[in-house]
Order: C-alpha cells, then sequence, then structure tokens
C-alpha cells in the first residue's frame, strides 16, 4: 500500500507519541490529485573572488551588484570578480556579523546607502571607481535602513527615531529636524522594513505601517492599523512573494509566533509545534530572516545561528521544513550557511554567514567567504560540503498494537550516479612545506561540473601531534577556494570538498601549505573528483521503535548506477514494533527527488498474544 507519511514536512510535537516529523534539505512540493513529493534544497558553487569576513548583507539592482563583509563593501562582477568601495562598518570591527542594510536611490541620485548598527556610508555610483564615504550626521544614530519615494530611511532603534534623508540625496540629513519619534505607543522601535512604498515600523509588541503623505515632513503612520504584534527579532523580517511580509513576532500576552501579511490583517503562519521548538532556543531575539524564489516556491528562512537550526516556510505550499549546513566532523546539522539572496545575472545568488568554529573541518579559525549561486546540477553546500537530506516519517501506531513490516520502497529518480576518481596522492614529506599551484586535471571538451574532494592523512605513533593545512584551488588559475583544517592527536585524517563548474580545456590546480607540530611523521594528502560514470550512491534507513528515542543500524541501498533508471530502493524483513517510526537520508551529490512510498505490513499475527 502507499505510504504517503514519507514525504511531507516538519512537524515536530512536544508529545513523542504525537508526531516528530522531520525533514530536512528537502522541501515538499503538491502534485495533482492527493500526491506530494519531497525536492531537494538547491546546492551552491563559489562564482566570485575569496572575500575576508561575514557576508552581511546584499543588494542587487539594474544590473549591478553589491556585497558586504566584514566591515567592506564590494561591487561584484558577473564573472565574479569583484572591486572595492570601501569601509561600510566599524574599522576596528572588521569580523563583525550582525546584519547590515543596502539601498540605491537608482537613477534620481546614483547613490548607495549602507546602515548597520555600526554607522551609515554612501558612494557615488556614477562615479569609475566608487568609494564609500561615512554620513557623519547618523553616526550613532543608526541600526538599518531603507528607501521609499526618493527618500533614505535610518532607524536608530536606541532612541526610537527615524531619520530620513534630502529628497535625492543620500549624503544629506538634517537630524535635528526631519526625524520622527514614537508616540503611538509605549513600546519602543525596533525594526524597520520597506515593503512597497510602506515602511514597516516593528515596536516590541505592536507595529505600525507608515506612508508617504507628502507633508513637510513626509512620512506619518496609517490612521487606526497598529497590529497588535511586535518583532521578537529585529532582523528576523523578510519580504516575500508578492509583497507579503514575514517575521518572528511577538506579543503582550507571551505567543511567540511567525507571522505573513500582505497587508494590515496579519496571520500566523507556525504551528503550535515550532513555536514549542523556538521557546526552547537561547537567543531569539538574534534570528535572521530572509527569503528567495526557487522553481515556482516562494520561501521564508529563519536562521537562530546561536543555536544553529534554521527552518523554512514555503509560501507555495504552507508547509516548513529544516534546513542544515552538516558538520562531518560532529555528525550534526549546523543552521545554512548560505544568507542574503538576491536575483543577479540571471542566478539566484547567495553569500555566506561563514561558519568559523573549531568543530568545523573545512573552515577552522578560517575567515574567508565566497559569493555563490543557487544550483540544481550542484549538489553540495558551501565550501563543498556534502548536504545530508532526511527524512523522518510520523509515528505508526494501530490501537497500540504490535505492528509487523515486511517491507519498504522508496520510489525516486534514480540511475543518475557521478563517479568518483582517485587522482592521487600527494607526499608531504617535511615538517612545514609548500606545494607550488600544481594541475590536477584537464577539462576536456565540454564544459563541466565537478565536485572536487582532498583529505590530509597522518600516519603516526606520535602522541601530542597537530598538522595544520591549507588548500588552495585555482580554475584557470584564478583563485576560488581557500580552505584551512587541523588533524590533531586521536585522528587521522581532515577532508574537504568544493564544487567547481569549468570551461573546456580549463585546467584546475591546487597548492598546499602545511605545518606540522611534531617533525617524525608521514603525512599525505589524497586528492579526487566526482564525473559523470558508474558509482553506486545509496540511501540510508533506520528505524525506532520506541516513537523517535532510540534508532537501529543503518541499512544502505542502492539508488542506482549510471543509466539504471529502473533500480528499485527497497527493504524487506523490517521486524515488529508497536510504536514504529522511519526514517531515511542521503549524502550523495545527485538530484535525490522522493515522489512515493509503499509499506507493506500487518497489525498482530495468528497466535500472537503479545498485539
Amino acid at each position: 500500500m502507499r505510504f504517503p507519511g514519507l514525504i511531507g514536512g516538519s512537524y515536530e510535537s512536544q508529545a513523542v507519541t504525537g508526531d516528530q516529523e522531520q525533514t530536512w534539505n528537502w522541501y515538499p512540493e503538491k502534485l495533482p490529485g492527493d500526491r506530494t513529493m519531497l525536492l531537494p534544497v538547491p546546492g551552491v558553487e563559489p562564482v566570485s573572488a575569496v572575500y575576508d569576513g561575514v557576508g552581511r548583507g546584499h543588494l542587487s539592482m539594474d544590473g549591478r551588484e553589491f556585497g558586504h563583509f566584514g566591515d567592506t563593501v564590494y561591487e561584484i562582477f558577473e564573472n565574479g570578480t569583484k572591486q572595492s568601495l570601501g569601509v561600510g562598518g566599524a574599522g576596528a570591527n572588521d569580523k563583525a556579523t550582525s546584519p547590515v542594510t543596502i539601498d540605491t536611490n537608482g537613477d534620481l541620485g546614483g547613490q548607495l546607502l549602507v546602515v548597520s548598527d555600526e554607522g551609515a556610508w554612501t558612494a557615488d555610483l556614477t562615479a569609475t571607481t566608487p568609494v564609500t564615504a561615512a554620513v557623519a550626521a547618523l553616526t550613532g544614530k543608526s541600526t538599518m535602513g531603507g528607501y521609499i519615494d526618493g527618500y533614505g530611511l535610518c532607524l536608530d532603534a536606541d532612541t526610537s527615531t527615524l531619520y530620513i534623508s534630502a529628497l535625492g540625496d543620500f549624503t544629506t540629513w538634517t537630524t535635528g529636524t526631519d526625524f520622527a519619534q514614537r508616540s503611538l505607543k509605549a513600546d519602543p522601535w525596533k525594526a524597520l522594513k520597506v515593503v512597497g512604498r510602506y515602511a514597516w515600523l516593528f515596536e516590541e509588541f505592536t507595529t505600525e505601517i507608515w506612508q508617504d503623505t507628502g507633508a513637510r515632513f513626509p512620512f506619518a503612520p496609517l490612521a487606526n492599523n497598529v497590529i497588535e504584534y511586535g518583532t521578537a527579532a529585529p532582523y528576523s523580517a523578510a519580504v516575500m512573494g508578492a509583497g507579503d511580509v514575514v517575521w518572528l513576532a511577538q506579543n503582550k500576552h507571551g505567543r511567540v509566533c511567525v507571522m505573513r501579511s500582505g497587508g494590515v490583517n496579519p496571520q500566523v503562519i507556525s504551528d503550535p509545534a515550532l513555536e514549542h521548538q523556538i521557546s526552547k532556543y537561547t537567543d531569539i531575539s538574534g534570528a535572521i530572516g530572509d527569503s528567495y524564489s526557487w522553481n515556482g516556491h516562494d520561501f521564508y528562512l529563519l536562521n537562530f545561528d546561536t543555536d544553529n537550526v534554521t527552518w523554512c516556510w514555503d509560501l507555495t505550499t504552507g508547509f516548513w521544513h529544516r534546513r542544515g549546513t552538516w558538520n562531518t566532523k560532529t555528525s550534526s546539522f549546523q543552521a545554512w550557511s548560505p544568507r542574503h539572496f538576491v536575483k543577479a545575472f540571471g542566478d539566484v545568488r547567495s553569500l555566506d554567514r561563514m561558519i568559523s568554529t573549531p568543530a568545523d573541518q573545512v573552515d577552522s579559525g578560517s575567515t574567508t567567504s565566497f559569493v555563490y549561486r543557487l544550483s540544481d546540477s550542484f549538489n553540495v553546500d558551501v565550501n563543498g560540503k556534502p548536504i545530508r537530506r532526511v527524512r523522518r516519517a510520523p509515528l505508526l501506531l494501530s490501537e497500540d498494537k504490535r505492528m509487523f513490516f515486511s517491507a519498504l520502497e522508496v520510489l525516486a529518480d534514480v540511475g543518475e550516479a557521478q563517479a568518483k576518481e582517485t587522482l592521487g596522492t600527494v607526499a608531504l614529506t617535511a615538517q612545514t612545506a609548500s606545494i607550488a599551484e600544481t594541475t590536477l586535471f584537464t577539462v576536456g571538451s565540454e564544459a563541466t561540473s565537478y565536485v572536487v574532494e582532498w583529505s590530509f592523512r597522518v600516519t603516526t605513533t606520535t602522541t601530542d601531534y597537530a598538522l595544520n593545512g591549507t588548500v588552495w584551488w585555482y580554475v584557470g588559475g584564478t583563485k576560488i577556494g581557500h580552505y584551512l583544517g587541523q588533524v590533531v592527536e586521536g585522528e587521522t585524517d581532515f577532508a574537504g570538498s568544493i564544487s567547481i563548474r569549468a570551461d573546456a580545456g580549463t585546467a584546475v590546480s591546487y597548492t598546499v601549505t602545511y605545518t606540522s607540530t611534531v617533525g617524525t611523521m608521514a603525512y599525505s594528502a589524497d586528492l579526487s573528483v566526482y564525473v559523470p560514470g558508474a558509482t553506486d550512491p545509496q540511501m540510508m534507513l533506520r528505524t525506532s521503535n520506541d516513537g523517535g528515542r532510540t534508532w537501529g543500524t543503518e541499512r544502505m541501498r542502492s539508488a542506482g548506477k549510471t543509466g539504471e533508471y529502473g533500480k528499485r530502493i527497497r527493504w524487506t524483513r523490517l521486524g515488529s514494533g508497536r510504536r514504529r517510526v522511519f526514517e531515511v537520508s542521503v549524502t550523495d551529490p545527485i538530484q535525490w527527488n522522493l515522489t512515493d512510498a509503499y509499506l507493506k505490513a500487518s497489525v498482530g499475527q495468528p497466535g500472537d498474544t503479545s498485539a
């Protein structure tokens, strides 16, 4: 019989025997009739040179793209090259991570406006080489900005004050007269979001919508339209779809929820299970909202970076699911790394929130990040990390009687494998050394997408050692990736990977540098690449008989070598249980489309007195 429960979104109830559905890095799409399928969250590939610092803000407008990394604003060109516009954050805090807003006044003023909690900066976009300049009038008076009807907006959340620029000029702000302060309610303004021609001003427990009235100070609140929900996280608001604003809201009665509004009549889109999950997080005020569109779906992303959680709501279907960047060293999900999405040069592009923790084997200690483009053909995460996709089905119960499970089959697109070719081992013989740029392979007659892997390996009986390694990758001589890692006592290697798109005849090359704390060791670096071929991607199944508290051993099944389109993904002899949960997961870099599932099961058996 069909097992539709294997396809769906996330719903994690307080009660284990209620519902513990989880969907990671897949999103549901409704099919005609009553069917639903799971589609994989797209992978990413780098399109830029290396940046120093966290991606904090992103804008694409009129064929130009701008990104904010660390304390610097850059213009990003179609081929991924960059040009610094100068400082756009506090110079003493060059690794700042809080979001910034970036706006332009277009043909009216030809200017860029960057606002953060560290200050405000402008740049003349009509100049051959634009350069940022601080707005002195807004020093100590900024949190986030916006643009409406020719005016720049700047909110100072510390004093609950909204400032406006001169018409068509981001460089001129008369803060002594051209301002408004919160007066309709007592709770202070915490956040600003421009939605169409309206300025949404979020307070702690209420929200106001302001518009241009044409008065001397042009902005005023809409009459009788105070929303009785404020914001629990000032950076959580995002605009999606046809102009809906979605944010993490709260009211004076204590409810924290996710709200969506296309006007003054908002609706709650979070369910009680999600709200319970949010209530357990240590830092909800730091949540960051984001949005993008992909393949007919409009997604709202709610990132709790401190708690390493990303939730995603699909406007198209109404389903929630989780996103996560998989940390292979800790075997756990971290908050999804792609952040700050724009449509630029025909692609959906993102920045990287850049995880830089000792537990992360790829970017341990790194301060570099990239601009990425989303891609259905690159099934890897930032820095080439594998994407782990998980679907946990709802609890199966039948009056708490024993159920016997004969077989489970998952219907998926199969026969789409990629082959992994080992391209060699590089001997690392000295305690401290470097390897000059060396070609790993050259692309053939057609442009092709690759996933390149490497690992640093240590062979020693020595104790108390550490090997620090760095790998740089180049395509056609252009540097595209910088990765750091460390092997310490008790470990044998660290590994990394990168997604590469290369033109015909282009050389893919690398450099290696490393330093060891011990000289009498054997080191090596293994290099390999995924190319179209005949490998055998696997789907893993595990089961729980206590509602998901404990789990059995994973059982793997092939999804078919290249061209094996009739391959069945099927498990048999699945035992019995009263409170059974099925979970499937995958990590191979292919397009995992799950379209249906079938389960052969029965309740009790003749002579079974335990049922």
